[in-house]
């Protein structure tokens, strides 16, 4: 007997004596093979499932004459987006090679559509943000859902107006949900005045400052900005102030004011005399001087240095000037 992966083969030998010791001999050889494949015993059916539902695990089951022990190879193919075609292919070898395949096709549909979050009916956002949709939806399928706006309408109302606006979910297979939701546009911002130039000191006879002609304004919602500009004096015999205001309104009338002083004096700018506020000629500008000021308020002719725009009077003037040195260390 000899045998190999699949064949099996029996030679037999068959000898005859007779009582003299005559034979004769006679060969025989039996080839044992396998033709046959592998049968089907439970072949699973196609099947079409929702998205969300187990995918099926149930395999075929096989038999063979020969073979208790087959090789089963399965492969699978997916083609499509919605729905999904799933082809499994699983086929049952035995040790001759004689094989037999059975082919399953899992259809995978998608036909709920996705859900809107819970949100607000009537909410009110600030004029920037209303760009795109605010709500947000699930699906029982995708990770991730599309949502956008898919209608809306602009009436007046406030300052902005107010939106009725639809906005619609969509899955990767085309079901979609709608809801609507009411949309107060507010702007709460004011603007913002840029380029304001600071306050100055200027002494008295000096060219006053022309009015800065680059200050403009930015706002959140409304890309031109009414500014309006002012100019006030209070007085007209140095010293005196003057006062330049810029207001910025929006579509919305939040405002925005800003200001610059120009202080219009009998001596210059403080880096002319960084000392002239030093009192007790202690080397720094303080309170202790603060205090010498003071003592000689309303002092007329003789007032020492007390007089700090040497008008021969110590009054309101000096206090507005020493406030301009206070806190600087003379060199």
């Amino acid at each position: 007997i000899g045998f190999d992966d699949c064949y099996t083969w029996i030679h037999q030998t068959y000898t005859a004596t007779d009582d003299c010791g005559n034979e004769t001999t006679v060969v025989r050889n039996i080839n044992i093979v396998d033709n046959t494949p592998p049968v089907i015993v439970y072949e699973p059916a196609d099947i079409t499932i929702e998205c969300d539902q187990p995918f099926p695990t149930d395999a075929p089951i096989f038999s063979d004459n020969c073979d208790d022990n087959l090789t089963v190879v399965l492969t699978t193919e997916v083609e499509g987006d919605c729905p999904y075609i799933w082809t499994y292919t699983w086929t049952a070898t035995d040790d001759c090679d004689n094989s037999v395949s059975v082919t399953r096709i899992i259809t995978v549909v998608d036909t709920t559509a996705p859900v809107i979050d819970e949100y607000e009916l009537e909410i009110y956002v600030s004029c920037e943000l209303v760009e795109g949709c605010m709500l947000s939806a699930t699906d029982n399928c995708d990770l991730v859902v599309d949502i956008e706006v898919s209608d809306q309408i602009e009436f007046s109302g406030g300052c902005l107006g107010t939106l009725y606006r639809s906005c619609t979910a969509y899955d990767e297979c085309g079901n979609s949900a709608s809801a609507m939701q009411i949309i107060h546009i507010i702007d709460e911002v004011a603007p913002a005045l840029v380029n304001i130039p600071a306050d100055i000191t200027v002494a008295c006879g000096d060219p006053i400052p022309p009015v800065s002609n680059d200050v403009f304004a930015t706002d959140n919602c409304d890309p031109e900005v009414d500014i309006s500009f002012t100019q006030t004096q209070t007085g007209t015999t140095c010293p005196y102030d003057i006062i330049r205001e810029w207001v910025a309104i929006d579509q919305c009338l939040n405002i925005t004011t800003a200001m610059q002083t120009i202080h219009v004096t009998n001596v210059g700018p403080v880096e002319e005399n960084p000392c002239a506020g030093d009192l007790n000629d202690d080397g720094i500008v303080n309170l202790t001087d603060l205090l010498v000021l003071t003592a000689y308020f309303g002092c007329a002719g003789e007032c020492g240095p007390a007089d700090i725009n040497n008008d021969g009077n110590v009054n309101i003037t000096d206090f507005l000037i020493f406030n301009s040195f206070f806190g600087l260390i003379c060199p």
